[in-house]
């Protein structure tokens, strides 16, 4: 009895010292498992960047054609209200974070307060897509078939970005990566392959397709370049003008229909200001083709049509 007890006593105070060392090193796990996640990340946007807006803003553009004036305007008009929305709630929640990081939690009239106005965005959102979708709905059979036909890639797209998401973090779970604290690990959280190849779901929704300005020059893209080409219908020698309002690396293709690439026109780092380039289309067959021009995260497209 006796050493059980000095055993138990022994042990008692053995704890205190293994305890902190374990709690060090779960979190030194955890934050590599962050940092991994982090890194996956920047690989899945660079691969949405690179390999999927392209083709989308290809798709986009061509729904262009089918869209009249007005329907143009009115997207516009609920592109920027949603903007807005979007920027005003980003700016709620800065100014309370740093209420509650100077440790002044607002009072309950505060907190009633916020809530009537998110509720009164939610709504206010609720009826922007409303609109939205009844324009969608008038050209369901042109965004089906668009999205229709480059359903294929999408399949490819959703398995290479699962394994860009997912690469390198079972080795680190089994690591002891993932820190989950005294709650213990939470179910259906955590898996960033299926989230981050779920994103592309926005984008093969009627609405959320006829919303995205990837390949228009509308909205605040329109405000980064100005692109211009002609003649247009032509054939031969084309004038490219454009405008860059940042210093940075420049990336001009053409694209054929069916969103492939037939020229490298550009891709070097361009000061700001107004450029002007000719393009070569001499060998290229006649039929519709877009020029794309990509710095950072910004894509534009412009349609081209090559006379015989």
């Amino acid at each position: 009895m006796k050493r059980i007890l000095f055993a138990l006593i022994g042990l008692s105070f053995s704890l205190p010292t293994l305890l902190p060392a374990q709690d060090v090193d779960r979190k030194a796990h955890y934050e590599a498992y962050k940092a991994l996640r982090a890194q996956n990340k920047a690989k899945v946007k660079e691969y949405l960047q690179t390999e999927v807006k392209p083709v989308l803003s290809t798709q986009r553009v061509k729904l262009d054609a089918h869209l009249t004036a007005e329907e143009k305007r009115n997207l516009d008009q609920i592109r920027l209200e949603l903007s807005t929305m979007k920027a005003a709630r980003m700016e709620e929640m800065k100014k309370m974070k740093a209420q509650f990081d100077e440790g002044n939690k607002p009072s309950e009239a505060e907190r009633e307060k916020i809530r009537a106005a998110m509720r009164e965005s939610r709504e206010s959102h609720r009826e922007l897509l409303e609109q939205a979708r009844g324009i969608a709905d008038n050209h369901s059979e042109v965004i089906d078939q668009l999205l229709e036909e480059i359903r294929p890639q999408a399949a490819t797209w959703r398995k290479d970005m699962r394994a860009l998401a997912m690469e390198g973090m079972k080795e680190r779970e089994n690591a002891g990566g993932r820190y989950h604290g005294k709650a213990g690990p939470r179910r259906g959280k955590g898996n960033m392959g299926h989230r981050d190849a779920g994103s592309l779901r926005q984008y093969f929704r009627p609405t959320g397709f006829l919303l995205w300005e990837g390949g228009n020059l509308t909205g605040t893209q329109a405000v980064l370049y100005n692109l211009n080409t002609y003649p247009n219908p032509g054939k031969g020698v084309n004038t490219l003008e454009y405008e860059v309002l940042e210093a940075g690396e420049v990336v001009i293709r053409l694209l054929n229909e069916r969103a492939e690439v037939v020229k490298e026109v550009v891709q070097e780092t361009q000061e700001a200001g107004n450029h002007k380039i000719s393009v070569d289309l001499s060998g290229l067959p006649a039929g519709l083709y877009f020029y794309q021009i990509q710095s950072g995260e910004a894509l534009l497209t412009r349609k081209l049509i090559i006379e015989e």
